[in-house]
């Protein structure tokens, strides 16, 4: 079963799916974490057919919101914030999530946010936008980063790597 692409919000894959057109077919391009569902699946191994996943590096934080800070408002703060490092082409996108029924480690924080950069280069350069402290930018990244404590992040990428030989691993 191919995935098409969803008609609203509530299709059963996620909201964010984006499709690119490709030589090889249609390309799901997500900005946030888009898969397939039911009987769709994505060949990660090889890399065949119609349908494979964009690579990503993927800058993972976690944190609480310091206290007094209205969750929703601060939602609307980091919207804002990196819409517009997404609008001006310093990330592919981002994702916010909350711990849901207090599951998870809790050195982690309550909140979780994932930005997507095709490379490390990019995730340079939204380091360089932010660390000018000009505005417009300077200001959307003080409501966010003062409204945070307990501020941790770490740096993923997909797997296995587009560019990844097989057959000829040696461990």
């Amino acid at each position: 079963m191919t995935p098409e692409r969803p008609a609203s919000p509530g299709s059963p894959l996620h909201p964010f799916w984006q499709m690119t057109p490709r030589r090889s077919g249609v390309v799901p391009r997500y900005t946030h974490a888009a898969r397939p569902v039911g009987n769709a699946e994505w060949d990660l191994t090889e890399g065949a057919g119609a349908y494979e996943l964009r690579s990503m590096d993927l800058y993972h934080t976690w944190f609480d919101l310091k206290p007094g800070v209205s969750d929703v408002e601060f939602a609307r703060s980091l919207d804002a914030y990196l819409g517009k490092l997404r609008a001006d082409g310093r990330i592919a996108g981002y994702r916010l999530s909350r711990r849901k029924l207090g599951l998870g480690l809790p050195q982690l924080g309550e909140f979780h946010v994932v930005i997507e950069v095709e490379d490390l280069a990019q995730l340079d350069r939204a380091f360089i936008g932010v660390s000018e402290r000009g505005n417009p930018l300077e200001s959307l990244h003080a409501a966010v980063n003062q409204s945070v404590s307990g501020f941790q992040a770490a740096l993923y990428r997909d797997f296995p790597d587009p560019h990844r030989k097989r057959g000829e691993e040696r461990f």
